[in-house]
């Protein structure tokens, strides 16, 4: 377990007894270790609770820390002094080692201290890591909008314009914390149209950069686009460990726009009248507002790694029909935060007085190139008991031209409780793949633990009354409904 930065009733987790020890060992039984965060021993000097690295070191001991990560002095010299001046426990010191000496003897490292270098270069990065990583970045693709079915783009086009600071941009599709040495092996979106169109022309230009007003390409761009059958825009967020990074650890954001002049960038090419494509690089959720009701396709790639260009490319042509759902609320404007789809039920409802209350796109969101049908939900029994299970089945068919895979989404709403619960639950999700006029039928199970919740004493119980079942391809598109009773 890895102690976090923030205080908790104004004691800093590293420094916290109560948390470190008397919840999580005594009350929890954890018996592994307790880890800092980066520099975490440290932070009890900026937080005004230590008044030196040295009694950092001393306070973070006495709570339960067992390893510092870093290169602290309140864990390192520091820590020797504070033993020889009686400031730190030998005792508290011989509980931290054994704890580490012990976790050691579990994995091994005694007899097998070194990794196998061998091994290492046939597993690390293998030809079956590779597939992992085209398969991962393929099914977290999320088709966010497809007006006139634009998707999927035919590869008989001539010219292609991709423009964006993220269309050719390597390092930053791979993320935080990553080893820069898989460089080479990164495929961009740029790379990967490419390769789907060796005859055609595809031409690239950056366009701007996500947060400086230099280069200022967007002309060019403009132009580029303009020569071009279609265009594709790639945008987001620059991550950590880049010059002037606006996402990953320690980047926060006053706003979820787009940042620097990217959406001028958006609107210039769409204003050339040519069929655009936008595609997202992010950690984060956008709010893309104007690009929702303009730009005709828009493709949420998330942080895609590796191979993520070529996955990309298969999805806008056709190679992959997407699947990917929103795990995440994305809102229209950075005032609705926090958006979450299990928000509680209130008199006043929830309304703005200058826009929609509904989000941009809600949680479970996500189109395809096919389409799906709902029937014949069946729930048994129709009462039960509060220790039973009830069993949700339903029919799903791909009524259109292209195989695909729907998201089948459970949720539930107890619908009188004596503790106020969310409008719905998520409580089971299963991913269906389809031929064309394929049909299979979906099988949830809703045990006692999902019915459960926390009551006024915070007793994880079920209570009796009448739970109401929805399913959907979303939290907000919901095809079926049915109820049952818990007695």
């Amino acid at each position: 377990v890895m102690a976090t930065y923030p205080a908790i009733d104004g004691v800093p987790t590293h420094a916290s007894t109560k948390l470190l020890t008397h919840i999580l060992r005594e009350r929890l039984g954890f018996q592994g270790l307790v880890l800092s965060e980066g520099g975490g021993i440290g932070t009890l000097v900026y937080e005004r609770v230590a008044a030196s690295q040295k009694e950092a070191g001393q306070l973070a001991l006495r709570a339960g820390v067992d390893v510092g990560i870093s290169y602290e002095p309140g864990y390192m010299k520091d820590l020797r002094e504070s033993v020889e001046e009686g400031k730190a426990s030998l005792a508290d010191i011989d509980r931290a080692v054994a704890r580490i000496l012990r976790q050691k003897l579990r994995l091994g490292l005694f007899d097998r201290p070194y990794v196998d270098p061998d091994r290492a270069v046939r597993v690390v990065h293998s030809p079956a890591h590779r597939e992992l990583a085209l398969r991962a970045a393929r099914e977290g693709i999320v088709l966010l909008r497809n007006e006139g079915n634009l998707l999927p783009l035919s590869k008989d086009l001539k010219s292609v314009a991709v423009v964006g600071p993220l269309a050719d941009d390597k390092r930053n599709q791979l993320g935080d914390y990553v080893s820069r040495k898989v460089l080479q092996d990164v495929i961009t979106v740029l790379a990967g149209v490419r390769a789907k169109l060796p005859g055609a022309k595809v031409s690239y230009v950056q366009g701007c950069d996500v947060l400086d007003p230099e280069p200022d390409q967007i002309a060019a761009a403009r132009a580029a686009a303009a020569a071009a059958e279609v265009a594709i825009v790639v945008l987001g967020e620059r991550h950590m460990g880049q010059p002037r990074a606006t996402d990953g650890e320690g980047h926060d954001v006053a706003s979820l726009d787009l940042t620097g002049r990217q959406e001028e960038l958006l609107k210039a090419v769409a204003a050339t009248g040519k069929p655009t494509v936008l595609v997202l690089i992010n950690g984060r959720p956008l709010s893309i507002r104007w690009a929702a009701e303009r730009v005709p396709a828009i493709v949420e790639a998330w942080l895609p790694g590796e191979r993520g260009g070529e996955a990309i490319a298969d999805v806008l042509f056709g190679d992959y029909n997407p699947s990917g759902r929103l795990s995440i609320t994305v809102p229209r404007h950075s005032g609705q935060l926090p958006a979450y789809y299990n928000y509680m039920p209130s008199k006043l409802g929830r309304r703005y007085a200058d826009m929609p209350a509904t989000p941009l796109y809600e949680f479970g969101y996500g189109l395809s190139y096919t389409q799906f049908e709902y029937s014949n939900l069946k729930i048994a029994p129709e009462t039960a008991g509060t220790h039973g299970t009830v069993e949700v089945s339903l029919d799903v068919a791909n009524v259109g031209g292209r195989a695909g895979a729907e998201v089948v989404q459970l949720y539930i709403n107890d619908e009188v409780s004596s503790v106020t619960r969310p409008v719905k639950e998520l409580k089971g999700f299963a991913k269906v793949f389809l031929q064309p006029g394929e049909r299979k039928m979906v099988r949830f199970h809703l045990t006692p633990e999902e019915l459960a919740a926390y009551d006024e004493h915070m007793v994880r119980r079920v209570e009796t009354g009448a739970f109401r079942v929805m399913i959907g391809s979303s939290s907000e598109q919901i095809r079926l409904q049915g109820r049952f009773e818990v007695r």
